[in-house]
């Protein structure tokens, strides 16, 4: 709560058209605004009109053979979908939907996709503990790795011995892990247990969000069938396609902006330090600022130009925060006058 207002699952950060001012520095989502790469924004310009007139017959397949290729599992055990949210979904309506189990804390969707699966006491981070017995009663576990919203990261040794022995489902979403210095290290992408959904992306590291592009990985086809929405022949768009295939094409982008990535994330804890002190521990470039003030905060900085998110005990937290991304470089100074203004305005009010 802040100031009797309670802090509700909110809209999806990002959508700030109709709203004045013009953001700035839209630190909302979590998506890495350096992308797309110029070779996916080129891809698309080069489309040639039969791929706009035609229907996208085999765009399915070209966007699961370059992303198996890319993360070095057989496309044969890949399901596709329009982003991660049309696999969540899948999940929801098929029959694994009502085993499923949400630890607290988690992102919007899964508590959108199901909404009566929040599992445990509000706290900033999980409790591996409390994740091993769900998967000991047979539970489909959904959680995130690269934590959202903390940032957070679980090593793939630690995750994957969860698995281990247990009846139940771990469905890891990996939205985040191409944040992450060494992603293999956190990923569960190929790893021998029968009982694990990866879902993975291009949209947030290489800035596709607009690009519906996710995939759901698994060894076991019941697992993949229970993650397959259904649908018609053509699942995907040959421009969606076009532009993700092309990105994941291009190492050089991928390896230089790791490193920027790194560098912005390292920044941050500056940025937002005055504000308060951040939830500890988060190894991507996000960080979960903990205020009772919340929302005031939100919105001095809204009125700055700077757009973040408010999260509460809507989403398991035990307390108001705000999350910030990493601003790029040309939007560091908007940060920082605007987070000044923040602290000027709860002077006066103290």
């Amino acid at each position: 709560m802040n100031g009797g207002t309670p802090i509700g699952l909110g809209p999806q950060g990002g959508d700030h058209d109709d709203l004045a001012p013009p953001v700035q520095a839209d630190l909302s989502t979590c998506i890495w605004r350096a992308g797309p790469p110029p070779v996916a924004l080129e891809a698309v310009r080069a489309l040639a009109p039969e791929h706009l007139q035609r229907h996208p017959y085999r765009a399915a397949a070209i966007a699961t053979e370059a992303y198996a290729a890319a993360v070095g599992v057989p496309s044969s055990e890949l399901v596709v979908g329009r982003g991660i949210s049309d696999l969540l979904w899948a999940l929801a309506d098929g029959p694994l939907g009502g085993r499923v189990v949400v630890p607290w804390p988690a992102y919007t969707e899964y508590v959108t996709a199901f909404p009566n699966a929040g599992h445990g006491a509000p706290a900033w981070g999980y409790d591996l503990d409390a994740v091993a017995a769900l998967l000991d009663a047979g539970a489909v576990v959904l959680v995130s790795n690269p934590h959202n919203p903390s940032g957070r990261v679980v090593d793939r040794a630690t995750l994957g011995a969860l698995l281990d022995g247990r009846p139940g489902v771990l469905v890891v979403d990996e939205s985040y892990v191409e944040f992450c210095e060494e992603p293999a290290r956190s990923s569960l992408l190929g790893i021998e247990a029968g009982n694990v959904v990866v879902l993975r992306s291009p949209s947030k590291f290489f800035g596709l969000a607009g690009a519906r592009v996710g995939f759901a990985w698994a060894a076991d086809p019941v697992l993949r069938a229970a993650c397959t929405p259904r649908r018609g022949p053509w699942p995907l768009s040959m421009p969606d396609v076009v532009a993700a295939v092309a990105a994941l094409g291009d190492p050089a982008w991928i390896h230089a902006n790791h490193i920027a990535v790194r560098a912005a994330a390292a920044a941050l804890d500056d940025l937002v330090g005055p504000l308060g002190e951040p939830v500890s521990g988060s190894a991507i470039h996000i960080r979960l600022v903990p205020a009772p003030d919340a929302v005031r905060v939100a919105s001095v900085l809204r009125s700055h130009g700077v757009a973040v998110r408010v999260l509460g005990a809507a989403h398991g937290l035990p307390a108001p925060a705000v999350r910030f991304a990493a601003p790029l470089p040309e939007e560091v100074q908007f940060v920082v006058e605007a987070v000044d203004a923040v602290v000027r305005a709860r002077a006066q009010r103290s």
